[in-house]
């Protein structure tokens, strides 16, 4: 585990939704990604990998 310590993501979170592309296919308004990007980041398997 200590190799992993310092892991970042290496991309920007304001341009990028972690979502279950299943539920919706993507697909969101403009206020529901604004709030989603506020408060959440989605259906993650893993918050280290990109959407």
């Amino acid at each position: 585990m200590e190799r992993y310590r310092n892991l970042k993501r290496d991309f920007r979170e304001d341009r990028y939704i972690n979502l279950n592309p299943i539920q919706r296919g993507g697909v969101l308004t403009p206020e529901a990604r604004e709030a989603l990007l506020e408060f959440g980041d989605g259906y993650s398997t893993c918050d280290w990998c990109p959407p």
